[in-house]
């Protein structure tokens, strides 16, 4: 048998593809550079701030969340392309071979009365659900990890962990979990990488 009991899945960048995926590592890149930037994005994601206190920072910064548009009436979508659906597939294999899933993601609230996170997918599929906005921390800080291990009740070891970005794999990686970088949004090669992991077939 296999000794992961559990997978840990991103959302942007691996369930979901970005449509403008240079776009998106330049908003990384910039916020690691610029401290501005990245306290206005480390705020949102922490759920300090709600989407539309940001929103000049996002569009004047990324290009997105334009201020003549009703943020009621954007739609996630437009920020997202459709599902990649080998890892979909992915994650109902692990659930049919009593594997637990996870999705542990950095995101914010989309409302100002922080009732309605940026997520938009039926989650019955995952066990345990973390999102950085409502724990008040985010990937890569090694807690948010050991928050999502508590709710697993699994230890570092039992569990491996796809985020599309090198630092929170790394992170993830020092607390001994089998981390796993799907690079470019290339689903083949991250569920490769998972099923060294597993003795399941994935596909």
């Amino acid at each position: 048998m296999s000794a992961i009991r559990a997978v840990i899945f991103d959302l942007g960048g691996v369930l979901y593809p970005f449509r403008d995926y240079s776009k998106f590592k330049y908003m990384c890149q910039k916020a690691s550079a610029d401290p501005k930037t990245k306290k206005n994005l480390i705020g949102w994601q922490e759920g300090a701030l709600a989407t539309s206190q940001v929103r000049d920072f996002f569009e004047q910064t990324f290009g997105i969340l334009p201020k003549n548009v009703e943020l009621e009436k954007i739609k996630l979508e437009d920020f997202m392309g459709p599902k990649h659906e080998k890892i979909w597939k992915c994650i109902k294999k692990l659930k049919q071979n009593d594997i637990k899933t996870a999705l542990l993601t950095n995101n914010g609230w989309w409302t100002d009365k922080k009732d309605k996170s940026v997520i938009f997918e039926d989650l019955s599929l995952f066990d345990v659900v973390v999102e950085s906005c409502k724990e008040g921390i985010c990937k890569p800080n090694p807690r948010i990890f050991e928050i999502t291990l508590n709710r697993l009740g699994l230890k570092p070891s039992q569990c491996a962990f796809i985020d599309d970005l090198e630092k929170n794999v790394e992170s993830a990686n020092r607390l001994g979990i089998n981390g796993i970088q799907m690079v470019d949004q290339d689903q083949d090669l991250a569920l490769d990488k998972l099923q060294q992991l597993l003795s399941v077939p994935l596909k």
